[in-house]
């Protein structure tokens, strides 16, 4: 997965709008979340933070584009057709900030935006990506996903649900 390896996101990879270095310890990735909760909401960093991490904390945008619809959520579009959609994002905001989750698509979605943001030539310091973590991509095994069944169309992978730290940890792992 080099495009989103490229723009710091994979299928169940949390938020890496920090740093891009792999907690190690509870402590850490308790750190981390909390570095995230302050980027998210929008606050002053907190004084506990290193003066890297406060220089990149910043209020987000009126607008973040969710992408669900590039996970193929009830129609498939092509991959010029999701292309089209996120050149318009990238085009019309300064900073574009897409919201995403591992569960959409079981990681299409994050697979098309890194791949379309790569293609575009966006860097990646260019655009931030959100991306909800505990979702983790499985082989498909049955003739459609297990989760949501109905709404995911032309999925090749399965998600499950990974939320512990443990299962963020694996998440981290299949970014590899």
């Amino acid at each position: 997965h080099t495009s989103l390896t490229h723009h710091g996101v994979s299928s169940c990879t949390p938020t890496k709008l920090l740093h891009n270095n792999v907690p190690s310890t509870r402590g850490e990735l308790k750190a981390h979340a909390s570095q995230v909760l302050h980027f998210h909401r929008g606050l002053t960093p907190d004084l506990s933070m290193s003066e890297a991490q406060r220089q990149k904390v910043a209020p987000l945008p009126k607008i973040i584009f969710g992408t669900s619809s590039l996970g193929n959520l009830f129609h498939a579009p092509t991959h010029d057709e999701k292309k089209a959609v996120v050149e318009c994002v990238v085009k019309e905001m300064p900073t574009p900030v897409f919201d995403s989750a591992g569960k959409y698509g079981a990681g299409l979605a994050l697979e098309e935006l890194g791949k379309c943001l790569e293609e575009l030539g966006v860097a990646p310091d260019g655009v931030l990506i959100s991306n909800k973590l505990g979702w983790k991509r499985v082989p498909l095994t049955t003739p459609e996903p297990t989760f949501e069944p109905g709404a995911w169309v032309d999925l090749q992978h399965d998600a499950v649900q990974a939320i512990s730290y443990d299962g963020i940890l694996e998440c981290y792992a299949q970014v590899a």
